[in-house]
């Protein structure tokens, strides 16, 4: 295994003192890594759904359902009869099976009942259905016809009553989920932002909401009780409210989340987040504060680095731990890269050489003989 030392920044002092005395406005609450649970080894694509204060996970065991605030453990509802379902959320919890038939579903026994409440006309050459919303009496459904980190699909409402699709947007749709006054929010990705839409699916007409920059971004989630919309970019948690103005509030624990990362909200503000197969719970109402990340700087495609930061995190929820990485080269490179990135608190290095000039010029300082920090580790 390659030998690892972590130099601490300054800096870190400062953010570890701000942390302490601040809180987010998205405070995480837990993290469970589903491959720990028998049975729930990951979710179907976008198989996060929520019903009043209880999430509901799409599993290959079934649906599974958890009150984030009472455990982080789901309890498999097991179905009534050996057929494939699929999940949608939307007004209500619903699920579609292999004949495009829609059910109304009821978790409240412990097991999976259903009651039909009409079919949608798929065509036979319509691309993967991914996830799909029930507003009244209409399924708003995602079709993507490619697999992947960038993934981007289309558009299409269904009526319940079997008649014809609208096509309601053709290509570039990352996520979805219901809104208010029957509506639908889509996410959007253009070629250098985001937009976030309200899609009235009565008549197929949109309206552009926000533009957000850069075009990373999944867990399209929307709380009635604040009005408020929410979805996770690369770097944190941002809240948009109904005149579109857009605000960061919580940290993530990863550079990056998948582009299949799915979200739900609870009807008591818990954000639920599932990517990599991690569910993240955040208490969409705790106190107002700035919160400053530790961040953690390792070289380019180091994954033992990624590796170690991801199970600290999940071992430690309540900490904001962020990672980014530099390109491993000469020296006279690495500290244009730090130059450029100061807000780094922990850097990781490949190549020891490079500390006497760092240490030289007062950026860093080699605390690995400290007592202190090895009673810590």
């Amino acid at each position: 295994m390659k030998r690892w030392r972590l130099y601490f920044l300054l800096s870190m002092l400062l953010c570890l003192t701000s942390c302490a005395a601040q809180q987010e406005a998205a405070g995480l609450l837990w993290i469970r890594n589903l491959n720990d649970l028998e049975g729930l080894e990951g979710l179907f694509d976008y198989g996060l759904c929520a019903v009043e204060d209880t999430l509901v996970l799409d599993t290959p065991a079934g649906p599974a359902s958890v009150q984030p605030r009472m455990t982080d453990t789901p309890a498999v509802c097991t179905p009534q009869d050996e057929k494939t379902y699929r999940l949608l959320g939307g007004d209500g919890l619903y699920a579609l099976d292999a004949q495009n038939a829609v059910y109304a579903v009821d978790l409240s026994a412990g097991s999976m009942a259903q009651r039909p409440v009409g079919r949608i006309a798929v065509s036979e050459d319509a691309a993967y259905l991914s996830k799909g919303v029930v507003n009244g009496a209409r399924v708003i459904a995602m079709h993507l016809s490619s697999m992947g980190m960038s993934r981007a699909g289309s558009c299409v409402v269904y009526p319940l009553d079997g008649g014809e699709a609208m096509l309601a947007e053709e290509n570039g749709v990352v996520d979805l989920c219901a809104y208010r006054d029957g509506k639908a929010l889509l996410l959007c990705q253009k070629e250098l932002s985001l937009e976030l839409r309200i899609l009235d699916p009565a008549t197929g007409r949109q309206s552009v909401l926000a533009t957000l920059e850069g075009t990373e971004g999944a867990g399209l989630a929307y709380e009635s009780a604040t009005d408020s919309i929410y979805l996770a970019r690369s770097s944190g948690i941002w809240r948009v409210d109904r005149n579109g103005k857009a605000k960061q509030v919580g940290y993530l624990s990863w550079m990056q989340m998948p582009g299949s990362a799915c979200a739900a909200v609870t009807s008591d503000g818990c954000y639920a987040l599932y990517g990599r197969n991690n569910l993240l719970v955040y208490d969409l109402h705790a106190p107002e504060g700035n919160v400053a990340p530790l961040t953690v700087s390792c070289p380019q495609f180091e994954q033992y680095c990624q590796g170690t930061l991801t199970a600290y995190q999940l071992a430690n929820p309540q900490l904001n731990v962020s990672l980014t990485s530099y390109e491993t080269s000469s020296g006279d490179t690495f500290l244009q890269h730090y130059y450029a990135d100061s807000a780094a608190d922990i850097i990781g290095l490949e190549n020891l050489e490079l500390l006497d000039d760092m240490i030289g010029k007062g950026y860093c300082a080699d605390l690995s003989g400290s007592s202190v920090i090895a009673s810590l580790v």
